[in-house]
């Protein structure tokens, strides 16, 4: 059943590539303008850098300050605690990258990973601030309580599933490789780290053009607008974000339906999700529950604060 799921949707986007290549076109155009023009220049540095911390082994000199918070808190190491920040303030699919590294080079246990992965891979607050909030929505005021509704749900996930769902203690990750000095070790580190996110920003460029491209496949059916623009935000959150953005008849509706999906983080987010784990046996089904009850919970949150 699932083959001939896949087989039918392969076959399906090939016959929509033939039948309307002017939409597919325009939508392909759409991906790749996104991705070179936001992803590109404000992920790929964040990349190169979270490689180089890794590889140079300098984590701990940036999360010493927040360790001490937030190793009581969620049970986690140090290493860990640099998966946790980096997925927060870096967003998707930062966490899931770090996690996926960290795991690759046993600094964390697999345990760990797959506890962090679970909530730690979320929306950055420059997007949301920046991009979201603002210029989509266009709140004025006071974005706090906003902020609030967004963040809190994969904070208090994390803190129960830690609780219900990984009650042991972590195993100790292996440590890092001594660190060495040197200009020579230093440029082979900044190359090694600028061909691994070189190699994966143009996955997710790939990533971001095909769902683009599956987004516009339901413009040809006879649905609402509004219809069209909610499956637009499933499969891709940053145009589809600005899409459901205009349905101000239904405003607080729609700003529910937008914080809830960029924090379930759209199936083309899930789908870079996957790509940053692979070689790690980190499961990919927990991630996607997961991701659906914060996604929840943030609904739930929004309707307080809104209705």
């Amino acid at each position: 059943m699932k083959k001939k799921c896949i087989t039918l949707f392969v076959f399906l986007f090939f016959l929509y590539l033939i039948r309307f290549p002017k939409e597919a076109l325009s939508a392909s155009q759409t991906g790749l303008m996104l991705w070179f023009q936001t992803m590109l220049p404000t992920l790929l540095p964040f990349m190169i850098a979270a490689n180089l911390m890794i590889q140079l082994n300098l984590m701990e000199g940036l999360t010493s300050f927040l360790s001490p918070i937030l190793r009581p808190i969620f049970r986690i190491s140090k290493n860990g605690c640099f998966a946790l920040l980096m997925g927060f303030v870096c967003g998707y699919p930062m966490g899931a990258k770090v996690c996926g590294d960290l795991v690759r080079q046993k600094r964390i246990s697999k345990e760990e990973g797959q506890y962090l992965l679970n909530f730690c891979n979320h929306a950055s607050p420059a997007y949301m601030i920046g991009y979201v909030l603002s210029d989509s929505l266009s709140l004025t005021g006071s974005l706090f309580p906003f902020l609030l509704c967004i963040y809190i749900p994969p904070l208090l996930f994390g803190i129960i599933s830690r609780y219900l769902c990984f009650p042991k203690e972590f195993k100790e990750g292996e440590p890092g490789p001594a660190k060495q000095a040197g200009l020579p070790f230093f440029m082979n580190s900044v190359e090694a780290s600028m061909s691994n996110g070189f190699l994966n920003i143009t996955k997710l460029g790939g990533y971001m053009i095909l769902f683009s491209i599956i987004s516009s496949m339901f413009t040809v059916f006879p649905l609402s607008s509004f219809c069209k623009d909610l499956f637009s935000l499933l499969m891709e959150i940053t145009n589809g974000t600005a899409a459901m953005a205009t349905h101000k008849d239904y405003f607080p509706l729609t700003v529910l339906l937008i914080l809830s999906g960029n924090a379930f983080g759209g199936f083309s987010c899930m789908a870079q999700t996957k790509s940053m784990i692979g070689g790690t046996n980190l499961s990919f089904l927990p991630y996607i529950c997961s991701k659906g009850v914060i996604a929840i919970l943030t609904g739930v949150f929004t309707f307080l604060l809104l209705f």
